[in-house]
């Protein structure tokens, strides 16, 4: 996350959507000085010949261009590992949504909040996660995308980590009562990573490429939540949900690890 947070964008990105300052300001941050002007032709020349070439296919084959475009960018790393990284991206910040909303009557009754009281704090912790989305539409262009996917990834960890402590510790400052305090928390977090998710997905793809794999990007990441929930509800009521809150954080400290190979492609603040 520090990396991430410091290091410059992609110079690649930023050619791409035409800053030359910015990815020449970025070569000299990654390179020797001696391989700048290199890289910056060299980039331009690759940029040049994926053009001239999707061009060539779209006026050869008329109708059936479409597929073969699609094809031709499925046979390179060039929309492949965006895909991937954004699958995995938009997918990991909605673990919070997914369970939280899905299972929490269920988690707050084992933790030993009363039926009645469990089911009203599932239905009103939500609340707190739609205002906070609302207020960002007001701000969202003032603050660095970045920032709003870092932040809340940490809040969360203290909040499991909260959550943990709550369950294990009977003498605990906080109450396992107040599970549901802490389960709005971390849908706020959520809510604001999310966001920046949804924000940052399409640029990670050039123009021509943002539909394609925003769509497919979105197909993954239901698919993934699909499966997710419903083997979620067994592993809490086994494993509890304390261990269960385990396993999330291992997943999370992988996720801010991939999350540096955002940089690579990232050329928003």
């Amino acid at each position: 996350m520090f990396f991430l947070a410091t290091a410059p964008d992609s110079p690649r990105a930023l050619l791409t959507s035409g800053k030359e300052d910015k990815a020449l300001k970025s070569l000299q941050f990654y390179q020797n000085s001696e391989d700048w002007i290199i890289s910056m032709k060299d980039i331009r020349t690759e940029l040049s010949e994926q053009y001239r070439e999707e061009h060539f296919l779209l006026k050869q084959n008329g109708s059936a261009s479409a597929l073969i475009i699609m094809k031709s960018r499925f046979s390179t790393g060039k929309f492949v590992y965006p895909l991937m990284l954004g699958a995995f991206i938009l997918t990991f910040t909605h673990l919070d949504d997914w369970l939280w909303i899905s299972y929490s009557t269920q988690a707050f009754e084992n933790a030993g909040v009363p039926t009645v009281i469990a089911q009203k704090s599932s239905l009103w912790m939500s609340i707190p996660q739609a205002m906070i989305s609302i207020a960002l539409l007001c701000c969202f262009e003032e603050i660095s995308r970045r920032q709003l996917l870092i932040l809340p990834t940490i809040g969360s960890v203290f909040c499991a980590l909260i959550s943990i402590y709550v369950v294990l510790s009977s003498g605990a400052l906080i109450s396992p009562k107040h599970l549901p305090v802490i389960a709005a928390l971390d849908l706020c977090n959520a809510a604001v990573a999310s966001a920046s998710a949804y924000s940052i997905v399409p640029e990670l793809f050039p123009q021509k490429d943002r539909i394609m794999g925003t769509a497919l990007i979105g197909m993954t990441q239901n698919l993934f939540g699909g499966f997710l929930t419903t083997i979620a509800l067994p592993l809490m009521n086994q494993w509890g949900i304390e261990k269960f809150q385990s396993l999330f954080l291992r997943i999370y400290r992988l996720y801010a690890i991939n999350l540096l190979e955002v940089q690579e492609y990232i050329h928003l603040y």
